[in-house]
């Protein structure tokens, strides 16, 4: 292993993520390099998730910090741990994500590359219920991009200077923005002049749970258009973008909720969406009932 100082903190929520919380452990264990601490904070599980977090704290050959809450939801676990955080720089992980072994060590090159860069994000590999794809995130990002084209960044694949988010003031926990906080506050450090930066490499996995947050999708549904709302009210978008930002977000859903073979919700979803050919063929195939 390369021994460094350490320079990042792993800001690890959990709840109730026993049966996928060994291989996301697991991974930090076999990072290439121990410049990292781990922020866990176990936000209310009934399962073993703290037992497992407990048995790590006591394995691991990186300091492990561990606090346990109350259920409060991500937003909250995620901002209590970077109160635990010393280290320069947040890398976020969920419990059920995983990384490569070499993560750290490349974020570390390309931080020491790009001084001026302190939003960083990577490519995954897509772990879904229909079939596995690699999830490149743009190569430049305007925080109007991310608004109105919708949340292009997986939580897992982003690293942040802390000072600059500190400077937004961590994520909102308002409950009804829960499954869309992370895209909320990445918009606002992009805002605030947070400047972007791509790692060109697949450098973790990402499973989508169909019992995740994002998964119950009339929620989250709720908490995408509270997020849209929140900026047309503060100015940030005009009503013309709001509703450009609004079919966007309705596309993404339908389309999502077709591969689920949710097909009423689909259907809805795509009739609120812009109506190209494309659209208009996935609508009548959620119609009929076949699944993308």
């Amino acid at each position: 292993m390369i021994k460094n100082e350490t320079i990042f903190s792993v800001i690890l929520p959990v709840y109730n993520a026993e049966h996928t919380l060994g291989q996301t452990l697991r991974c930090l264990s076999e990072q290439t390099t121990t410049n990292f601490e781990v922020c866990a904070v176990n936000d209310g599980s009934t399962d073993q998730s703290q037992q497992k977090l407990e048995q790590f704290q006591l394995e691991s050959n990186v300091t492990v910090k561990l606090e346990e809450q109350e259920n409060a939801g991500v937003a909250a676990a995620r901002n209590r741990a970077v109160e635990m955080a010393k280290s320069p720089w947040l890398v976020f992980l969920d419990a059920d994500d995983y990384w490569m072994p070499n993560k750290l060590q490349v974020l570390q090159e390309s931080i020491q590359n790009k001084p001026q860069v302190s939003f960083w994000a990577h490519g995954m590999n897509r772990h879904s219920f229909n079939g596995n794809k690699i999830q490149e995130p743009p190569q430049t990002l305007t925080w109007k991009d991310l608004l109105i084209e919708g949340n292009s960044l997986i939580a897992s694949s982003v690293a942040v200077n802390k000072g600059a988010f500190l400077n937004v003031h961590g994520m909102d926990e308002k409950l009804n923005f829960s499954s869309a906080e992370d895209w909320d506050c990445w918009i606002r450090l992009l805002q605030k002049g947070a400047h972007y930066g791509v790692i060109n490499h697949v450098l973790g996995h990402y499973i989508d749970q169909p019992e995740g947050l994002s998964k119950d999708l009339v929620k989250h549904r709720s908490a995408c258009f509270n997020v849209l709302d929140k900026f047309k009210a503060n100015g940030s978008l005009s009503a013309e973008e709001w509703q450009k930002a609004a079919r966007q977000k309705s596309y993404e859903l339908a389309r999502q909720a077709h591969k689920m073979k949710a097909f009423e919700k689909a259907l809805s979803w795509y009739q609120d969406s812009d109506q190209s050919v494309k659209r208009k063929v996935l609508e009548l195939l959620a119609r009929i009932g076949l699944a993308i």
